[in-house]
């Protein structure tokens, strides 16, 4: 299956079936950032990822900006 195909098809499955809303978009559809305000809970999908180094990365990043996180989706997740 075509991986850009199965990316869309993630996410519209994570909004219609798990009630998740999109709260993050880039412009080049990259990085797409969902939320769920009942369960506190955010999900972030990317593509075209080389490496473990960059997800943990990108984990490091978002722990160190937990409160400006916090304060873009209205809630602590």
């Amino acid at each position: 299956m075509n991986i850009d195909k199965q990316f869309w098809k993630t996410i519209y499955y994570w909004i219609r079936y798990l009630n998740f809303d999109i709260v993050s978009r880039e412009k080049d559809d990259q990085e797409i950032w969902l939320a769920h305000k009942r369960k506190k809970q955010v999900v972030i999908f990317k593509q075209h990822i080389k490496s473990t180094q960059e997800i943990r990365f990108d984990k490091a990043k978002v722990l160190e900006h937990k409160d400006e996180i916090a304060n873009f989706i209205s809630f602590e997740p």
